[in-house]
């Protein structure tokens, strides 16, 4: 009689492999703004697009904040003048965490304020200081714009009065909405050949049903 059972345990790691590739969450990204140099406008990198934002070799300033908020490399970025950046994608992103810190006052409040279609999502406020970067993890919701703006602070006074409200941040992760990248339903590439290789378990089952002839 045929092998039905091979075939229904076939049929049932296929269910699994579609279920696990329809809802593998999209890989992060990390920016670590290596690629740039010293203090460089950025206006795009990845997905996501800037105002506002310049790279910095934190080798070129050592006397500064800035060095204490490398994560990896020597780069940073930062808001020229201590104005507001502005953070844009044109697909629905997650942002997920940084090391953000102050280049030249101690206490700086940064406020990460995030909107969705022109409708506020979040606002995440976090105070740093010169010394030392802080890992922060940013409110999952989807967001298409990020106004980033700094207030309050205490100069340092090891370093130039003559430089203000600017932070610092290096290795910003962030992740694509899925769901909303692509047609809904429709796995991804990396999630089809999941499904391939399951389907394949299937004909290698039925294949075995077949009686061979004498």
């Amino acid at each position: 009689m045929p092998n039905v059972s091979s075939l229904d345990n076939a049929m049932r790691i296929v269910a699994g492999i579609v279920a696990l590739a329809l809802a593998a969450p999209a890989a992060a990204v990390t920016l670590d703004f290596e690629s740039y140099v010293d203090e460089t406008p950025i206006y795009s990198d990845g997905e996501l697009l800037f105002n506002n934002l310049s790279s910095l070799d934190t080798r070129q300033l050592p006397n500064s904040g800035y060095a204490n908020t490398v994560a990896s490399g020597h780069n940073v970025v930062f808001n020229p003048s201590g104005r507001p950046t502005t953070i844009t994608s044109l697909v629905p992103v997650r942002l997920i965490s940084a090391n953000l810190g102050a280049a030249w006052s101690d206490g700086l409040t940064v406020t990460f304020a995030g909107s969705y279609r022109g409708s506020a999502v979040y606002s995440q406020s976090f105070t740093v200081g010169t010394a030392r970067s802080s890992f922060v993890a940013f409110n999952p919701s989807l967001v298409d714009s990020v106004v980033v703006t700094t207030v309050d602070g205490v100069h340092n006074s090891a370093f130039n009065p003559n430089f203000g409200k600017q932070f610092s941040l290096d290795n910003l992760s962030y992740s694509l909405a899925g769901a909303s990248t692509q047609i809904a339903g429709t796995p991804e590439p990396a999630s089809w050949a999941l499904m391939i290789v399951g389907f394949g378990l299937i004909g290698v089952a039925a294949r075995r049903r077949v009686p061979r002839a004498a």
